[in-house]
């Protein structure tokens, strides 16, 4: 469950959070700058659907513009359990278990070419019928399929639940003998971000389509598909030029 809060408790614990400076991570490796904040927050750890805070969503980098965000993952529409069917159709096998995963980012603007796989993808976005395609082409530039795709509506609805409102907390990493410490220096606030601001960056390639399918390689699930989430990547400064960015925090 996401925590309540309404925006001015969240921007009042994001202006005690900046006071305090560089404080030690609880966790070791990429996640503990989000844990970190989530923690300071008084928010537990879930992996539930909802918001973070109340209708915002928080998303904390470290302060690289090129770095990758994740807005929301979601497997394809169609057909059923895509991601199996993409996977056994056109993943490369594991020279080991034999077993198949695919691994690969796609864009609207570039069509992949991997020596890893057979086959190459490229996203197209299809406004006709309000649907986000996966092609697949064969090596020759052929398009062999595009029964892969999300429609607009279950985007959309994805984004109401999950992005009305996003808050991207910047901060700033420090090593030191004893650990690593975080110190959270500012937030900016984006809000309404919604399909009308999706479709025109999928269609610039700004934003990224993450196929993380494996195969389980032991126990009972043996073979079958280890779905990480298909992810719907951006760059935070490409979030910032397509999102609607307000100033309600720049007064903390």
């Amino acid at each position: 469950m996401g925590m309540s809060g309404s925006f001015d408790e969240f921007a009042r614990l994001v202006t005690d959070i900046e006071n305090r400076g560089f404080i030690k991570s609880t966790r070791k490796g990429p996640t503990g700058i989000g844990k970190l904040f989530e923690d300071l927050l008084g928010k537990e750890e879930d992996n539930a659907a909802a918001p973070d805070f109340g209708d915002i969503e928080i998303k904390v980098h470290d302060g690289r513009a090129g770095s990758m965000i994740t807005l929301f993952t979601k497997a394809p529409t169609s057909p059923r359990q895509a991601n199996t069917y993409l996977r056994e159709n056109y993943g490369a096998a594991d020279p080991e278990s034999g077993l198949k995963s695919l691994h690969a980012t796609v864009t609207a603007t570039r069509r992949t070419n991997s020596k890893v796989y057979d086959y190459d993808f490229q996203i197209f976005v299809d406004e006709a019928r309000q649907r986000v395609v996966q092609l697949v082409f064969d090596k020759s530039g052929n398009m062999i399929d595009d029964s892969v795709y999300w429609s607009f509506d279950v985007l959309a609805t994805q984004m109401e639940l999950k992005l009305k409102n996003l808050a991207l907390v910047h901060a700033e990493k420090e090593v030191r003998q004893d650990g690593t410490y975080y110190r959270y220096t500012g937030v900016d606030y984006i809000e309404d971000i919604n399909i009308d601001m999706l479709i025109p960056a999928l269609i610039d390639g700004a934003v990224k389509v993450d196929n993380r399918i494996g195969s389980y390689k032991s126990g009972r699930n043996f073979g079958k598909t280890h779905d990480h989430g298909t992810g719907f990547r951006i760059t935070q400064s490409d979030l910032l030029y397509y999102g609607n960015v307000t100033d309600k925090l720049i007064q903390l």
